[in-house]
């Protein structure tokens, strides 16, 4: 389904048909609708008019060529051909307009519903993926350190947490890219994605923050088996754990806000005590409201 506004809205689509979440009957209906007029076929049967010119040139030249008066050829042809040129490009761009209509259509449905599939769908996705991690991870802990040709020859339960890690990792990934396509736009204070992570990444950052934020470092580590393990359970050498949040734009700006806006000036206007997800967290130290979800 190529088109410049579907396109944009490529890896949030891809990530619903692989499964990594749900998306509303809204938006599948309005791709639904715009899949069937991208792969419309214009039904004219169109016929080259200037051929059929030719045509009729060389059958005036074969009449006159007759002896006796000449049956001159009409030009029905001709006309019927330039006839079926001009349906079919009105069809063109009758089916052009209908097919930016429908892609307007897909577009609407995702920026109307795009806080409800953050909240409703992609929240559980991340709950599930960690929730999944943290089950692999104890097995996966002994062979962290080897490379893919070391793992061959560990134990099958060894090997078996890496690879569901690695598929949970690849899930986690177009789950965070779908969030990025839903807030593309629509974040006004939290553009550096402070929030777009973690509940504490201040505290995971240590005393080299702000440093390491202007950097865009991101703590924990980049092996993408070894992160979601992490993402999952934390290590077990560190005091801060990640506090993992799948959050609104509005839930991240809020939260900006009432870290940032005494200096600016500003108040917030939503609580700040949203969508908590992760592992190994003090529940009756949050504040109240917020939701924590998760294993210990």
């Amino acid at each position: 389904m190529r088109h410049p506004e579907i396109n944009r809205l490529t890896s949030l689509l891809n990530g619903a048909d692989a499964g990594h979440y749900a998306l509303p009957a809204a938006v599948l209906d309005a791709r639904a609708m715009f899949a069937k007029l991208a792969g419309a076929v214009c039904p004219v049967k169109v016929t080259d008019s200037r051929a059929a010119q030719r045509d009729l040139v060389d059958a005036l030249v074969i009449a006159a060529g007759k002896p006796g008066e000449p049956t001159w050829p009409a030009p029905g042809k001709v006309t019927a051909a330039l006839e079926s040129e001009e349906a079919a490009q009105v069809w063109t761009a009758a089916h052009e307009s209908a097919l930016q209509s429908a892609a307007d259509l897909v577009v609407a449905s995702v920026l109307d519903n795009a806080d409800a599939i953050i909240v409703g769908s992609l929240r559980p996705a991340v709950e599930a993926v960690l929730v999944e991690a943290a089950a692999a991870a104890p097995a996966f802990a002994p062979v962290a350190e080897l490379d893919d040709r070391q793992l061959l020859a560990a134990k099958d339960e060894h090997r078996d947490a890496a690879l569901a890690l690695d598929a949970l990792a690849a899930r986690y990934a177009a789950i965070r890219e779908a969030q990025r396509v839903l807030s593309a736009g629509r974040v006004a204070r939290d553009v550096e994605g402070l929030w777009a992570e973690f509940a504490n990444l201040a505290e995971l950052y240590g005393n080299r923050w702000p440093g390491r934020a202007q950097q865009s470092w991101r703590p924990g580590p980049t092996a993408a088996r070894a992160r979601i393990a992490w993402l999952a359970v934390g290590d077990p050498a560190e005091p801060v754990k990640p506090e993992v949040v799948m959050l609104t734009p509005a839930e991240r700006d809020a939260l900006w806000i009432e870290a940032y806006g005494a200096r600016h000036g500003l108040q917030a206007s939503t609580p700040a005590t949203v969508g908590l997800i992760g592992a190994a967290h003090d529940e009756g130290a949050m504040p109240a409201g917020t939701r924590m979800v998760g294993h210990r």
